[in-house]
């Protein structure tokens, strides 16, 4: 062979050689830039809500929890909040331009720019209960309280709001339809009175519906959220599906666990605060906070 024959040959293949070397750099790299990376995947991001309740007692707590909340959804970006009943004491308002309304809830809670949807507790029964409607109406451009008890969707979740004082027949069997018939993959139930409390008041309190109560939410339901306990409580409602959060810390006056109820509960907390749900596609967390947002107590549940 010669001289010319073989440098023509080495050059060959160099180039078959640089070729093969190129198409396996780009295989790789393509394979490189096509795998998730933590800079690149984006992460779920939760709608966030609030659920507070018992606060219109008008005094310096309740101010205190106000402030908290609208510093919390300002950092977090609250889709809405949830208010669990006693929304002015000690007996509620007596008209639907009673100043009170004003005085303990609007100038507190319509700064948030954030719906607030209500429901009534038993201290709202002692005036007239039928006047939050209108007060709503006249009185706030965020509250929001289109009938005694009505359903909230938000995406993959629905927000039962109930009427603890009044949960008769009609109620009980709209409740357990709207339930059932919901394709929502998260289905919370809101309203005043618990199924389970270790508070030392209504720790042992019965009230009319209950049974019912516990029977239309303990198949589907994946938390009743309620106040009348003045406390922060997360406990299990036993042969129940869902779960028991209280927030009923929203700014009157705090009551004691019952020591003899303790065993009852997961968690009591004897301070002033509000709860958060962050809510996922598959998990949503419950945070507990004090009124000076400092976080008390976590739990969460994962849908399998």
């Amino acid at each position: 062979m010669t001289l010319i024959k073989k440098i023509l040959l080495v050059l060959l293949l160099s180039l078959i050689v640089l070729s093969l070397t190129y198409y396996v750099f780009r295989i790789l790299n393509s394979n490189i830039l096509n795998t998730p990376t933590q800079s690149n995947v984006v992460l779920e991001q939760p709608l966030t809500y609030v659920i507070f309740g018992d606060s219109g007692s008008g005094d310096d707590n309740q101010k205190r929890v106000a402030k908290s909340i609208g510093e919390y959804c300002k950092e977090v970006t609250c889709q809405s909040i949830f208010h669990t009943g006693d929304i002015i004491y000690d007996k509620g308002i007596t008209s639907d331009t009673d100043p009170l309304f004003v005085d303990r809830f609007t100038s507190l809670y319509d700064s948030y720019n954030i719906p607030v949807y209500l429901s009534l507790g038993n201290h709202d029964y002692d005036g007239c209960e039928t006047c939050y409607i209108g007060a709503v109406v006249k009185q706030s451009k965020n509250a929001k309280f289109p009938s005694t008890y009505y359903e909230v969707k938000v995406r993959n979740a629905s927000f039962f709001v109930i009427d603890t004082e009044k949960y008769d027949k009609t109620q009980s069997e709209w409740l357990y339809s709207n339930i059932n018939n919901s394709t929502s993959n998260w289905k919370f139930v809101l309203g005043h009175r618990p199924l389970v409390s270790t508070e030392s008041l209504h720790g042992k309190e019965t009230f009319p519906g209950k049974e019912d109560l516990r029977t239309d939410i303990c198949k589907d339901t994946d938390i009743l959220f309620s106040g009348h306990s003045h406390s922060l409580e997360f406990n299990e409602i036993p042969l129940c599906n869902a779960l028991q959060v209280i927030s009923g810390g929203g700014g009157k006056e705090l009551r004691a666990q019952d020591p003899t109820l303790k065993d009852n509960g997961v968690f009591f907390g004897n301070t002033f605060g509000f709860v958060s749900l962050e809510v996922y596609s598959e998990k949503v967390i419950i945070n507990y906070f004090n009124s000076s947002r400092e976080l008390i107590y976590q739990n969460s549940i994962v849908k399998e």
